[in-house]
């Protein structure tokens, strides 16, 4: 895992966030970033984050793994924070989380829901 998400973890426990929730952000970053690696086909770097990746994984979470939208919306939480994070470390040059705005509840569509 890139050490930056390594710091983010560390930084959340700092912060007492729950070792339940710990565990579950770093679940979703894992995931997001073995998605990033395959669709890029280079190892993960925060500095290349684009809201289109954002975008681009709530659409593959949704409509090709059949996530729930509950779910879908935790990963895209787990991803703004640690954006938001990395950007007030200089890691990022701007916020990619815009393009991920969550998923309404309710039957899963095959595309993505207007935002």
């Amino acid at each position: 895992m890139h050490p930056s998400i390594e710091q983010y973890l560390a930084f959340l426990q700092t912060k007492r966030r729950a070792p339940a929730t710990v565990k579950v952000v770093r679940h979703d970053l894992a995931h997001f970033v073995t998605w990033w690696e395959g669709t890029r086909r280079r190892t993960f770097d925060p500095a290349s984050l684009r809201h289109e990746d954002l975008r681009d994984w709530r659409t593959v979470r949704q409509r090709d793994e059949g996530a729930a939208p509950a779910t879908i919306n935790r990963g895209l939480a787990s991803l703004r924070g640690y954006c938001r994070w990395a950007l007030a470390r200089h890691l990022l040059a701007s916020e990619p989380g815009n393009g991920g705005k969550g998923c309404a509840d309710g039957a899963v569509s095959p595309t993505v829901p207007p935002g």
